[in-house]
């Protein structure tokens, strides 16, 4: 009897610890699922929900000041990190510019990370397609679990050194460099509201940025160039010599004010948007249209900033080309079909004239964006100077290896001695120059540059003033 006691009794704690570790069991899982359940949303909402401690604004704006004077790169990277810095209260931060020779970021300056003495890091071709090429943002934590291969050593390769947010910096699509920040010091998340300054501040960085390169580039090319003319003057007569030092001057002049001027005309724009945009509350009608002019006169003086360098650029033999073959039939097309618009707006016609309808496709070698530009600056030049009537874009042949696009308009019309001069540099002329002040006289040099370039020409006829005027460009077939 006792056996059976002593045997019943060992069954009933047998069964009693077996469902009490089942209990403990369920209840571990149960709590670490809760807990992680919890911390995501507790994640979630601190991103989307909680504000943070500083004024957007006020740190946006500073932002603007700081990097408008920061020119010398040193300086410049210190004024990004300063701006973030603070705000943020982040442990780390960095500053990464893309070194175009060896492929890899170069490591700028550097707060914090624990990278010793490693000064390089390579890219994904992957994230910067679906990610920093489109100026997002790359939140370190969310891209753990999305990313395979090469892509995922890297995020975690970032993840192991602390990084927490990357910020792109674009110019134009193309991804210059990268701010790299590690966690805040108070253990919070990002919230959006530090998203919105990091895509402010990386847009008015990436500008400033460039400027910085382009300056930099400015200096060594004039080093260069004063190294080359120490040379000449053993070769050289002095006269020659005066008159080379007076050009590079006034070339170097021409491109540190373009590039000196880009920031600032940058902000305005960017300033005069969000007021138009209501960002700084809402505006009645009077200041509207006040601001809307403040944003078109600044539109103006950025597209002669940016002649300006093409200029710079051109007389320095730094312009780049990248040279294809093009269907020049689909181009006009596209073009006609982009500016007919603004012909609309002066109830214009803009018509495109195929004289080659034998051939579906006439293929050149060319700069597409370059020989856009050529193409438009005419069209344009065109509707502006005509009050009625309109335009026709004429396709056709002049030989066997030559197509001839001709920009026929029914406006005021050119002098016959006028001709040759509207093609020099700020030459205008004197009928144009009274009816649009505007203009600096720089856009059909840069047409006859760009053109010849192309291994083309281009030419100018008229009957005289107010019977209209044709702008002519001859470019080679290109060969099969």
């Amino acid at each position: 009897t006792v056996v059976w006691l002593g045997v019943g009794l060992e069954m009933v704690l047998e069964l009693f610890f077996s469902g009490f570790t089942t209990g403990i069991l369920v209840l571990i899982i149960g709590v670490s699922v809760f807990t992680k359940v919890r911390d995501f949303f507790y994640h979630k909402a601190n991103q989307y929900f909680f504000s943070s401690l500083y004024d957007v604004r006020e740190v946006i704006e500073e932002a603007s000041e700081k990097l408008a004077l920061a020119l010398e790169p040193e300086k410049l990277y210190n004024s990004i990190c300063d701006v973030l810095q603070k705000p943020f209260q982040v442990s780390a931060i960095g500053v990464l510019i893309f070194d175009e020779k060896k492929k890899k970021y170069e490591v700028k300056i550097n707060r914090g990370f624990n990278i010793g003495n490693k000064k390089y890091f390579k890219g994904s071709l992957n994230l910067k397609k679906k990610y920093t090429s489109k100026g997002e943002l790359l939140i370190i934590e969310e891209l753990i679990d999305k990313t395979r291969g090469e892509s995922k050593k890297l995020i975690q390769m970032l993840d192991e050194l602390g990084v927490k947010v990357v910020a792109p910096l674009n110019v134009e699509g193309d991804t210059i460099g990268l701010i790299v920040l590690g966690k805040k010091e108070s253990g919070d998340n990002f919230n959006t509201d530090d998203f919105t300054v990091l895509n402010v501040i990386g847009q008015q960085a990436a500008i400033s940025v460039k400027n910085s390169m382009l300056y930099e580039e400015t200096l060594e090319f004039n080093k260069k160039l004063q190294e080359g003319i120490k040379q000449a003057t053993k070769k050289l007569q002095k006269a020659n010599i005066k008159l080379k030092k007076l050009d590079a001057t006034k070339t170097e002049f021409l491109s540190i004010a373009s590039h000196q001027l880009r920031t600032p005309l940058t902000s305005i724009k960017g300033f005069s948007s969000l007021l138009l945009n209501n960002g700084y509350g809402k505006l009645n009608d009077k200041q509207r249209k006040t601001i809307e002019k403040i944003f078109i006169s600044n539109e103006r003086l950025i597209t002669l900033v940016e002649d300006l360098l093409n200029i710079s650029r051109m007389e320095q033999g730094r312009l780049e080309y990248e040279f294809e073959k093009l269907n020049i039939k689909e181009l006009l097309k596209e073009i006609v079909g982009v500016l007919s618009i603004q012909a609309s707006h002066k109830d214009l016609y803009l018509k495109f004239k195929d004289e080659i309808k034998e051939q579906k496709e006439v293929l050149i070698k060319a700069d597409k964006k370059k020989l856009t530009e050529v193409i438009s600056n005419l069209i344009d030049n065109a509707v502006k100077y005509t009050q009625q009537g309109g335009i026709i874009v004429k396709l056709s042949r002049k030989n066997k290896n030559t197509i001839l696009i001709e920009v026929i308009d029914t406006g005021i019309g050119i002098d016959p001695k006028e001709k040759d001069k509207i093609f020099e540099k700020f030459g205008r002329g004197d009928d144009i120059e009274a009816m649009h002040s505007g203009g600096a006289g720089l856009g059909l040099f840069i047409v006859k540059k760009l053109t010849e370039a192309h291994g083309g020409k281009v030419f100018v006829e008229s009957e005289g003033k107010g019977k209209g005027t044709t702008f002519g460009l001859e470019l080679p077939v290109a060969s099969s």
